[in-house]
Protein backbone atom coordinates (compact mmCIF):
# COMPACT_ATOMS: atom_id res chain seq x y z
CA UNK A 1 0.00 0.00 0.00
CA UNK A 2 1.10 3.65 -0.51
CA UNK A 3 -0.39 6.34 1.14
CA UNK A 4 -0.01 10.12 0.25
CA UNK A 5 0.17 12.43 2.87
CA UNK A 6 -0.41 16.04 1.79
CA UNK A 7 1.29 19.19 2.83
CA UNK A 8 -1.50 21.34 2.97
CA UNK A 9 -2.63 19.20 6.56
CA UNK A 10 -5.08 17.25 4.48
CA UNK A 11 -8.52 16.58 5.74
CA UNK A 12 -8.62 12.81 4.02
CA UNK A 13 -6.19 10.45 2.95
CA UNK A 14 -5.48 10.21 -0.28
CA UNK A 15 -4.71 6.38 -1.59
CA UNK A 16 -2.21 6.41 -4.55
CA UNK A 17 -1.20 3.59 -7.18
CA UNK A 18 2.53 4.83 -7.14
CA UNK A 19 4.78 2.35 -6.04
CA UNK A 20 7.99 3.74 -4.58
CA UNK A 21 10.87 2.66 -6.34
CA UNK A 22 14.73 3.41 -6.67
CA UNK A 23 17.01 5.32 -3.66
CA UNK A 24 16.34 9.13 -4.57
CA UNK A 25 16.64 11.89 -6.89
CA UNK A 26 20.13 12.45 -8.05
CA UNK A 27 21.26 15.11 -9.65
CA UNK A 28 19.93 15.78 -13.28
CA UNK A 29 22.37 17.97 -14.96
CA UNK A 30 19.92 20.17 -16.85
CA UNK A 31 21.65 23.43 -18.17
CA UNK A 32 17.95 25.09 -18.60
CA UNK A 33 17.74 24.38 -14.50
CA UNK A 34 17.00 27.33 -12.13
CA UNK A 35 18.74 25.37 -9.66
CA UNK A 36 21.62 24.17 -10.83
CA UNK A 37 23.02 22.57 -7.55
CA UNK A 38 21.27 20.70 -5.13
CA UNK A 39 23.20 18.63 -3.64
CA UNK A 40 22.83 17.78 0.81
CA UNK A 41 24.93 15.34 2.52
CA UNK A 42 25.57 16.47 5.88
CA UNK A 43 24.91 20.10 7.88
CA UNK A 44 28.93 20.40 7.02
CA UNK A 45 28.25 19.59 3.33
CA UNK A 46 26.04 20.82 0.87
CA UNK A 47 25.68 22.73 -2.08
CA UNK A 48 22.68 24.63 -3.12
CA UNK A 49 22.83 27.34 -5.99
CA UNK A 50 19.74 29.16 -7.48
CA UNK A 51 19.78 31.49 -10.64
CA UNK A 52 17.31 34.55 -12.02
CA UNK A 53 15.73 35.00 -8.10
CA UNK A 54 14.90 38.63 -8.45
CA UNK A 55 15.89 41.73 -6.47
CA UNK A 56 13.95 44.51 -5.70
CA UNK A 57 15.06 47.20 -4.21
CA UNK A 58 13.20 48.67 -1.11
CA UNK A 59 14.77 52.14 -0.70
CA UNK A 60 11.63 53.91 -2.88
CA UNK A 61 10.83 57.45 -2.24
CA UNK A 62 7.03 56.70 -2.10
CA UNK A 63 7.40 53.98 0.58
CA UNK A 64 7.04 55.34 4.31
CA UNK A 65 10.95 56.38 5.60
CA UNK A 66 11.89 56.19 1.99
CA UNK A 67 11.31 52.56 2.30
CA UNK A 68 14.21 52.26 5.10
CA UNK A 69 12.91 49.47 7.03
CA UNK A 70 10.87 47.43 3.80
CA UNK A 71 13.69 44.90 3.69
CA UNK A 72 11.07 42.36 4.97
CA UNK A 73 8.43 43.02 2.63
CA UNK A 74 10.46 42.90 -0.28
CA UNK A 75 13.12 39.78 0.56
CA UNK A 76 8.71 38.24 0.67
CA UNK A 77 8.40 39.97 -2.33
CA UNK A 78 11.22 38.69 -4.60
CA UNK A 79 10.31 35.21 -3.49
CA UNK A 80 6.56 35.32 -4.97
CA UNK A 81 7.77 36.63 -7.97
CA UNK A 82 10.26 34.13 -8.77
CA UNK A 83 7.25 31.96 -7.89
CA UNK A 84 5.25 33.84 -10.45
CA UNK A 85 8.24 33.62 -12.83
CA UNK A 86 8.50 29.78 -12.44
CA UNK A 87 5.11 28.12 -13.38
CA UNK A 88 2.66 30.11 -11.21
CA UNK A 89 2.14 33.40 -12.90
CA UNK A 90 -1.48 34.08 -10.97
CA UNK A 91 0.57 34.53 -7.73
CA UNK A 92 0.93 37.69 -6.50
CA UNK A 93 2.98 39.74 -7.55
CA UNK A 94 1.82 37.69 -10.84
CA UNK A 95 4.72 37.34 -13.32
CA UNK A 96 7.70 40.07 -15.00
CA UNK A 97 10.73 41.25 -15.51
CA UNK A 98 10.79 43.34 -11.97
CA UNK A 99 13.88 44.88 -13.40
CA UNK A 100 12.37 46.62 -15.81
CA UNK A 101 12.25 50.36 -15.12
CA UNK A 102 8.73 50.08 -16.84
CA UNK A 103 7.56 47.64 -13.68
CA UNK A 104 9.18 50.29 -10.98
CA UNK A 105 5.68 51.46 -10.00
CA UNK A 106 3.87 48.46 -10.21
CA UNK A 107 6.55 47.10 -7.49
CA UNK A 108 6.06 49.93 -5.67
CA UNK A 109 2.46 49.42 -4.77
CA UNK A 110 2.98 46.41 -4.36
CA UNK A 111 5.62 46.87 -1.76
CA UNK A 112 2.86 49.04 0.09
CA UNK A 113 0.59 46.62 -0.19
CA UNK A 114 2.83 44.06 1.54
CA UNK A 115 4.05 46.60 4.02
CA UNK A 116 0.56 47.27 5.15
CA UNK A 117 -0.19 43.22 5.55
CA UNK A 118 3.16 42.85 7.46
CA UNK A 119 2.27 46.01 9.67
CA UNK A 120 5.98 47.32 9.04
CA UNK A 121 6.99 50.01 10.94
CA UNK A 122 8.80 53.00 8.79
CA UNK A 123 11.01 53.20 12.47
CA UNK A 124 10.50 49.62 14.04
CA UNK A 125 10.52 47.39 10.61
CA UNK A 126 8.58 44.19 10.55
CA UNK A 127 8.35 41.51 13.67
CA UNK A 128 7.84 38.05 13.14
CA UNK A 129 3.79 38.03 12.96
CA UNK A 130 3.65 40.23 10.99
CA UNK A 131 5.75 38.53 8.36
CA UNK A 132 3.91 35.26 8.72
CA UNK A 133 0.70 37.55 8.40
CA UNK A 134 1.67 39.06 5.18
CA UNK A 135 2.92 35.80 3.36
CA UNK A 136 -0.55 34.29 4.58
CA UNK A 137 -2.13 37.11 2.61
CA UNK A 138 -0.23 36.69 -0.34
CA UNK A 139 -0.70 32.53 -0.33
CA UNK A 140 -4.63 32.62 0.39
CA UNK A 141 -4.15 34.26 -3.69
CA UNK A 142 -2.05 31.30 -4.41
CA UNK A 143 -3.27 28.02 -2.78
CA UNK A 144 -0.70 25.82 -4.34
CA UNK A 145 2.26 27.49 -2.37
CA UNK A 146 3.23 26.59 1.77
CA UNK A 147 5.42 28.87 3.92
CA UNK A 148 7.61 28.25 6.27
CA UNK A 149 8.88 30.58 9.06
CA UNK A 150 11.55 29.51 11.82
CA UNK A 151 13.01 31.99 14.35
CA UNK A 152 15.88 31.45 16.94
CA UNK A 153 14.45 29.60 20.09
CA UNK A 154 15.62 27.72 23.00
CA UNK A 155 15.10 24.42 20.74
CA UNK A 156 15.45 25.51 17.31
CA UNK A 157 18.99 27.46 15.37
CA UNK A 158 18.25 29.15 12.40
CA UNK A 159 20.89 28.56 10.20
CA UNK A 160 22.39 28.00 6.45
CA UNK A 161 22.73 24.08 6.52
CA UNK A 162 19.08 24.44 7.38
CA UNK A 163 18.16 26.77 4.80
CA UNK A 164 20.65 24.81 1.80
CA UNK A 165 18.56 22.06 2.54
CA UNK A 166 15.24 23.75 2.14
CA UNK A 167 16.64 25.11 -1.23
CA UNK A 168 17.98 21.48 -2.38
CA UNK A 169 14.17 20.13 -1.55
CA UNK A 170 12.38 23.02 -3.68
CA UNK A 171 11.73 25.80 -1.53
CA UNK A 172 12.51 29.65 -2.47
CA UNK A 173 14.13 31.25 0.56
CA UNK A 174 14.95 33.90 3.01
CA UNK A 175 16.61 35.24 6.05
CA UNK A 176 16.94 37.40 8.23
CA UNK A 177 20.33 38.23 10.09
CA UNK A 178 20.07 40.03 13.29
CA UNK A 179 22.55 42.54 14.58
CA UNK A 180 23.64 41.33 18.44
CA UNK A 181 26.34 43.61 20.24
CA UNK A 182 27.74 42.25 23.11
CA UNK A 183 27.31 43.38 26.43
CA UNK A 184 28.96 41.09 28.64
CA UNK A 185 30.47 37.77 29.19
CA UNK A 186 29.21 34.42 31.28
CA UNK A 187 30.86 31.21 31.71
CA UNK A 188 33.62 32.40 28.93
CA UNK A 189 31.14 33.45 26.22
CA UNK A 190 30.29 36.74 25.43
CA UNK A 191 26.63 37.67 26.13
CA UNK A 192 24.73 39.35 23.44
CA UNK A 193 21.10 41.62 22.42
CA UNK A 194 19.67 41.75 19.46
CA UNK A 195 19.94 45.69 18.31
CA UNK A 196 18.93 45.70 14.77
CA UNK A 197 18.29 43.32 11.76
CA UNK A 198 18.28 42.91 7.94
CA UNK A 199 16.30 40.76 5.82
CA UNK A 200 17.87 39.24 2.55
CA UNK A 201 16.78 36.39 -0.18
CA UNK A 202 18.65 33.54 -1.01
CA UNK A 203 20.42 32.16 -3.53
CA UNK A 204 23.58 30.06 -2.84
CA UNK A 205 24.68 27.94 -0.04
CA UNK A 206 27.82 26.13 -0.09
CA UNK A 207 29.70 24.01 2.17
CA UNK A 208 32.69 21.47 2.27
CA UNK A 209 34.23 21.16 6.05
CA UNK A 210 35.83 24.68 6.44
CA UNK A 211 35.16 26.18 3.32
CA UNK A 212 31.76 28.61 2.88
CA UNK A 213 30.21 30.50 0.09
CA UNK A 214 26.93 32.38 1.40
CA UNK A 215 25.06 34.34 -1.37
CA UNK A 216 21.78 36.74 -1.51
CA UNK A 217 20.00 39.28 -2.85
CA UNK A 218 20.31 42.43 -0.54
CA UNK A 219 17.60 45.15 -1.10
CA UNK A 220 19.50 47.45 0.92
CA UNK A 221 22.50 47.21 -1.71
CA UNK A 222 21.44 50.74 -4.03
CA UNK A 223 20.44 54.14 -2.79
CA UNK A 224 18.51 55.26 -5.11
CA UNK A 225 14.90 56.20 -4.51
CA UNK A 226 13.37 56.43 -7.89
CA UNK A 227 14.98 53.80 -9.64
CA UNK A 228 15.44 49.94 -9.79
CA UNK A 229 18.87 48.66 -9.79
CA UNK A 230 20.47 45.71 -11.35
CA UNK A 231 20.24 42.79 -9.52
CA UNK A 232 23.16 40.96 -8.17
CA UNK A 233 24.63 39.16 -5.49
CA UNK A 234 25.72 39.66 -1.65
CA UNK A 235 28.45 36.87 -0.70
CA UNK A 236 29.71 36.35 2.46
CA UNK A 237 31.82 33.56 4.41
CA UNK A 238 29.72 32.24 7.52
CA UNK A 239 31.39 31.04 10.55
CA UNK A 240 30.45 29.72 13.48
CA UNK A 241 29.89 32.00 16.85
CA UNK A 242 28.62 30.45 19.86
CA UNK A 243 27.20 32.96 22.55
CA UNK A 244 24.60 33.87 25.28
CA UNK A 245 21.57 35.23 22.85
CA UNK A 246 19.12 37.42 24.82
CA UNK A 247 19.87 36.07 28.35
CA UNK A 248 22.69 34.29 30.57
CA UNK A 249 20.30 31.05 31.35
CA UNK A 250 21.72 27.73 29.41
CA UNK A 251 18.75 27.84 27.29
CA UNK A 252 20.31 31.18 25.61
CA UNK A 253 23.78 29.12 24.28
CA UNK A 254 23.44 28.67 21.11
CA UNK A 255 25.94 28.03 17.89
CA UNK A 256 24.40 30.18 15.45
CA UNK A 257 25.96 31.20 11.22
CA UNK A 258 27.59 34.90 11.34
CA UNK A 259 28.13 36.26 7.94
CA UNK A 260 30.04 39.56 9.10
CA UNK A 261 30.94 42.05 12.20
CA UNK A 262 31.07 45.48 12.86
CA UNK A 263 31.70 47.95 15.29
CA UNK A 264 28.05 47.84 15.88
CA UNK A 265 27.55 44.43 16.47
CA UNK A 266 28.22 41.09 14.90
CA UNK A 267 25.69 39.82 11.83
CA UNK A 268 24.03 36.17 12.83
CA UNK A 269 21.45 34.19 11.37
CA UNK A 270 18.48 34.26 13.68
CA UNK A 271 15.27 33.89 11.11
CA UNK A 272 14.66 31.71 7.75
CA UNK A 273 11.47 31.51 6.09
CA UNK A 274 10.49 30.31 2.52
CA UNK A 275 7.42 29.70 -0.06
CA UNK A 276 7.27 26.76 -2.09
CA UNK A 277 4.42 24.47 -3.72
CA UNK A 278 2.37 21.67 -2.17
CA UNK A 279 4.00 18.44 -2.14
CA UNK A 280 3.92 15.81 -0.51
CA UNK A 281 5.35 11.97 1.25
CA UNK A 282 4.46 8.73 0.18
CA UNK A 283 4.79 5.23 1.89
CA UNK A 284 5.00 1.96 0.31
CA UNK A 285 5.14 -1.00 2.62
CA UNK A 286 7.39 -3.37 1.24
CA UNK A 287 7.03 -6.19 4.21
CA UNK A 288 6.31 -9.57 3.65
CA UNK A 289 3.49 -11.92 5.08
CA UNK A 290 5.90 -12.65 7.99
CA UNK A 291 6.88 -9.47 9.34
CA UNK A 292 4.41 -7.29 7.93
CA UNK A 293 7.35 -4.00 8.17
CA UNK A 294 9.68 -1.96 6.51
CA UNK A 295 8.86 0.23 3.65
CA UNK A 296 10.51 3.21 1.69
CA UNK A 297 8.95 6.97 2.30
CA UNK A 298 9.94 9.46 -0.45
CA UNK A 299 8.84 12.64 -1.00
CA UNK A 300 6.88 13.56 -3.78
CA UNK A 301 7.09 17.13 -6.13
CA UNK A 302 4.12 17.09 -8.14
CA UNK A 303 3.99 20.98 -8.67
CA UNK A 304 7.56 21.60 -8.79
CA UNK A 305 8.16 25.37 -9.50
CA UNK A 306 9.80 25.57 -12.86
CA UNK A 307 13.68 25.08 -13.05
CA UNK A 308 13.38 22.75 -10.10
CA UNK A 309 14.97 19.68 -12.13
CA UNK A 310 17.97 19.65 -10.28
CA UNK A 311 16.51 19.10 -6.32
CA UNK A 312 16.89 16.88 -4.16
CA UNK A 313 13.79 14.88 -3.20
CA UNK A 314 14.91 12.22 -0.63
CA UNK A 315 13.97 8.80 -0.23
CA UNK A 316 14.39 6.63 3.22
CA UNK A 317 14.61 3.27 3.99
CA UNK A 318 12.20 2.17 7.09
CA UNK A 319 13.40 -1.11 8.73
CA UNK A 320 11.53 -4.55 8.51
CA UNK A 321 11.78 -4.44 12.06
CA UNK A 322 9.16 -1.61 12.23
CA UNK A 323 5.61 -1.75 10.84
CA UNK A 324 4.27 2.12 10.50
CA UNK A 325 0.18 2.71 11.10
CA UNK A 326 0.81 6.28 9.91
CA UNK A 327 3.28 9.55 8.99
CA UNK A 328 3.41 13.02 7.88
CA UNK A 329 5.87 15.93 7.81
CA UNK A 330 6.63 17.27 10.97
CA UNK A 331 6.08 21.14 11.86
CA UNK A 332 8.97 22.21 9.69
CA UNK A 333 8.30 20.26 7.01
CA UNK A 334 11.87 19.24 6.56
CA UNK A 335 11.38 15.89 8.33
CA UNK A 336 8.50 13.28 9.18
CA UNK A 337 7.24 12.28 11.73
CA UNK A 338 5.97 8.20 11.88
CA UNK A 339 4.09 6.02 14.73
CA UNK A 340 5.38 2.91 14.14
CA UNK A 341 5.40 -0.57 15.93
CA UNK A 342 7.66 -3.43 16.56
CA UNK A 343 7.07 -6.14 13.86
CA UNK A 344 8.84 -8.85 15.75
CA UNK A 345 7.99 -8.29 19.96
CA UNK A 346 4.63 -7.52 21.02
CA UNK A 347 5.52 -3.93 22.26
CA UNK A 348 2.96 -0.80 21.47
CA UNK A 349 3.49 1.72 18.89
CA UNK A 350 5.44 4.93 19.69
CA UNK A 351 5.81 8.39 17.61
CA UNK A 352 8.68 8.70 15.84
CA UNK A 353 10.84 11.02 14.18
CA UNK A 354 12.08 10.80 10.82
CA UNK A 355 15.42 12.21 9.43
CA UNK A 356 14.36 11.73 5.47
CA UNK A 357 17.88 13.05 5.09
CA UNK A 358 19.69 9.98 7.26
CA UNK A 359 16.31 7.89 7.74
CA UNK A 360 17.64 7.78 11.66
CA UNK A 361 14.49 7.36 13.62
CA UNK A 362 14.18 8.57 17.21
CA UNK A 363 11.13 7.69 19.48
CA UNK A 364 9.77 11.09 21.08
CA UNK A 365 9.97 9.56 24.63
CA UNK A 366 7.46 12.02 26.38
CA UNK A 367 4.75 11.13 23.85
CA UNK A 368 1.79 8.38 24.87
CA UNK A 369 2.30 4.76 24.04
CA UNK A 370 -0.35 3.27 21.89
CA UNK A 371 -0.86 6.14 19.65
CA UNK A 372 -2.64 5.42 16.18
CA UNK A 373 -3.31 8.12 13.89
CA UNK A 374 -2.03 11.99 14.28
CA UNK A 375 -2.01 15.39 12.34
CA UNK A 376 0.56 18.31 12.87
CA UNK A 377 -0.22 22.37 12.85
CA UNK A 378 1.80 25.16 11.71
CA UNK A 379 2.52 25.34 15.30
CA UNK A 380 4.93 21.85 15.59
CA UNK A 381 1.91 20.98 17.77
CA UNK A 382 0.74 17.20 17.47
CA UNK A 383 -2.71 15.56 17.49
CA UNK A 384 -2.55 11.90 18.48
CA UNK A 385 -5.41 9.50 19.25
CA UNK A 386 -4.46 6.18 20.94
CA UNK A 387 -5.77 2.39 20.70
CA UNK A 388 -8.22 3.38 23.32
CA UNK A 389 -10.05 6.50 21.65
CA UNK A 390 -8.36 8.99 23.53
CA UNK A 391 -7.32 12.08 21.48
CA UNK A 392 -3.95 13.93 22.65
CA UNK A 393 -2.33 17.11 22.37
CA UNK A 394 1.21 16.85 22.37
CA UNK A 395 4.21 19.62 22.00
CA UNK A 396 6.63 19.14 19.21
CA UNK A 397 8.46 16.65 21.33
CA UNK A 398 5.94 14.71 22.42
CA UNK A 399 5.16 16.29 25.76
CA UNK A 400 1.50 16.10 26.71
CA UNK A 401 -0.67 18.97 26.96
CA UNK A 402 -4.06 18.43 26.95
CA UNK A 403 -6.31 15.18 26.07
CA UNK A 404 -9.90 14.29 25.55
CA UNK A 405 -12.09 11.27 25.02
CA UNK A 406 -15.43 13.43 23.73
CA UNK A 407 -14.80 11.32 20.47
CA UNK A 408 -15.98 7.97 20.73
CA UNK A 409 -14.01 5.40 18.18
CA UNK A 410 -11.94 8.22 16.51
CA UNK A 411 -11.08 6.96 12.97
CA UNK A 412 -8.65 9.88 12.02
CA UNK A 413 -7.69 13.22 12.50
CA UNK A 414 -6.86 16.44 10.64
CA UNK A 415 -5.69 20.58 11.11
CA UNK A 416 -7.30 23.03 9.36
CA UNK A 417 -4.66 25.96 8.27
CA UNK A 418 -6.59 28.15 8.08
CA UNK A 419 -8.23 28.39 11.82
CA UNK A 420 -5.77 25.65 13.53
CA UNK A 421 -9.00 23.81 14.15
CA UNK A 422 -8.70 20.03 14.95
CA UNK A 423 -11.72 17.86 12.93
CA UNK A 424 -12.08 14.25 13.90
CA UNK A 425 -14.25 11.42 12.15
CA UNK A 426 -15.66 8.57 13.60
CA UNK A 427 -16.54 6.08 10.87
CA UNK A 428 -18.19 3.83 13.48
CA UNK A 429 -20.11 6.55 14.86
CA UNK A 430 -20.89 8.08 11.82
CA UNK A 431 -20.15 11.28 13.26
CA UNK A 432 -17.79 14.20 12.43
CA UNK A 433 -16.24 16.60 14.93
CA UNK A 434 -15.06 20.10 15.20
CA UNK A 435 -12.59 21.27 18.32
CA UNK A 436 -10.80 24.38 19.54
CA UNK A 437 -6.82 23.96 19.08
CA UNK A 438 -6.31 23.54 22.45
CA UNK A 439 -10.09 21.22 23.45
CA UNK A 440 -11.80 23.40 24.88
CA UNK A 441 -14.78 23.36 22.80
CA UNK A 442 -16.61 21.79 20.58
CA UNK A 443 -16.99 23.59 17.53
CA UNK A 444 -19.31 21.70 15.27
CA UNK A 445 -20.70 18.02 15.92
CA UNK A 446 -22.23 16.64 12.43
CA UNK A 447 -23.69 13.34 11.98
CA UNK A 448 -22.69 11.66 8.77
CA UNK A 449 -26.05 10.32 7.40
CA UNK A 450 -26.35 6.60 6.50
CA UNK A 451 -26.69 7.51 2.42
CA UNK A 452 -23.12 8.88 2.59
CA UNK A 453 -20.49 5.84 2.05
CA UNK A 454 -17.55 5.92 4.67
CA UNK A 455 -14.70 4.41 4.45
CA UNK A 456 -15.13 0.76 6.11
CA UNK A 457 -18.24 0.67 5.35
CA UNK A 458 -19.76 -2.74 4.46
Amino acid sequence: MSVIRRLARPTSRLLSAVIVTGAGAMLAGDTGADVVKASYITNTFYNYKLLHMPDLDQRRSTLPADGGMYCVPTSVFNMFAYAANHGYPAAPPEDGDWQLQSKYIEATLWLNVIGNWMNTDPDDGTSGSGTKAGMDALIAQAPYLKRVHKGLSSSYNPTVAKLALYGCQGWAMSFVYGKWAVVGTHNGLPVVDRVGGHAVTLTRAYRDSDQWILRYRDPADDTALTTQSAFKNTTRTPYNYSAYYGGTSIYNIHSLNAIFNTSGGTRVIDTIYGIRPLYGLTFHNTGGAVTGGGGLVQMLDPLAFEGSENTTLPSVTIPSSLAVLDFDFDGDFQNALVIATSSIFPLPPRLRTLDLTTGQLAILTPSPQGLRRFATDRFNHIYAFDGGGVLHFLAEDGTPLASTEAIPDPTEVAVHTGDDSVWIISVPERTVVKLFADFSETLLTQVVPAAVPMAGDA
